[in-house]
């Protein structure tokens, strides 16, 4: 990962998927090992003596950084203090579709209101809500509330003190799809089309009800949209190169060849048989047609490939 500082020089973080989080005066970096943040220009990483197993997408929890980890059977709140990981709270998801859950399928959106926790529980195909964490010994399935039914990428944000739920739909087309709670039910304020979309994100901008829109095209393409009014006000797109290890490179270049590795050699077979057992010429009485060798007749394919190819106008 790149982070660039404030005199616009490239700072490179040896550190295996990380997450982003801004805080009130820094920009925090979580991966399971480290913990890094930015402020003033300056990259401060302090190395975590035990590390973190799979856990979610990072909030703040009373002013600390803040992780949920393990599954369903066991969750914990984890409290960045002191330079380590502390556990704050444990406790068991009790969602409807008790189903498998990991830490990855958890959302918290931290509002005026309290803590409210979404979750997808892998096979179910629904995100759930509720506000508060789960008591440990008091199980609450009715405290939760069913938002949208989806298997695709989602996220919850708190824009302008309004909870908003996107995820990718398809309604009159494939969209990027905004819900927002209208009286009991979760209602669509903004659509915006895309095509080969895997993931998304979406993040408030601080003013009114503006937000951005951020999706990740393919692998190597992100597409970043301004939103005011509900309405695409800017847009920014980054291309990139798939960065690949010359390991993998290698591995793959080796397996291309042994792939069509058997269609030159079957060439070369075929081509032997041929000069050898093939007739090469055909004659009646005193005419002979002598019959074009195997090179001009390979001049010939291309040509007619050359000119049949391209479509008629």
């Amino acid at each position: 990962m790149f982070i660039r500082d404030g005199k616009s020089a490239l700072v490179a973080l040896n550190m295996a998927e990380p997450r982003l989080l801004a805080g009130e005066d820094r920009l925090w970096i979580i991966a399971r090992e480290h913990v890094a943040y930015f402020k003033d220009d300056k990259l401060q990483t302090t190395p975590v003596a035990k590390g973190l197993g799979e856990f979610s997408r990072p909030f703040m929890q009373d002013g600390k950084l803040a992780v949920l980890t393990g599954d369903q059977s066991r969750m914990q709140l984890m409290v960045f203090e002191a330079g380590e990981w502390r556990t704050q709270k444990a406790f068991k998801l009790d969602t409807p579709d008790v189903l498998d859950v990991q830490a990855k399928d958890v959302q918290v959106v931290v509002t005026a209101d309290g803590v409210q926790l979404f979750c997808r529980p892998g096979g179910s195909g629904k995100i759930y809500r509720r506000t508060g964490l789960p008591e440990t010994d008091k199980p609450d399935p009715d405290a939760w509330e069913t938002v949208v039914k989806t298997n695709s990428a989602w996220t919850a944000v708190d824009i302008d003190g309004e909870l908003a739920v996107f995820y990718h739909a398809n309604i009159e087309g494939l969209c990027a799809a905004g819900l927002k709670k209208s009286d009991d039910n979760w209602v669509v304020f903004f659509r915006y089309p895309v095509g080969w979309d895997m993931d998304l994100g979406v993040a408030p901008t601080g003013e009114g009800d503006g937000f951005v829109l951020m999706r990740q095209v393919l692998a190597d393409s992100t597409k970043i949209i301004g939103v005011s009014g509900n309405l695409p006000v800017w847009k920014v797109e980054q291309k990139g190169d798939i960065h690949l290890t010359e390991e993998f490179k290698r591995d793959s270049k080796i397996a291309r060849i042994i792939t069509y590795l058997p269609i030159p050699i079957m060439v070369l077979i075929l081509t032997i048989m041929m000069s050898k057992c093939r007739v090469n010429s055909y004659g009646r009485g005193d005419n002979v047609v002598h019959f074009a060798s195997i090179g001009r007749r390979a001049l010939a394919a291309t040509a007619d490939l050359v000119l049949l190819a391209p479509p008629l106008r």
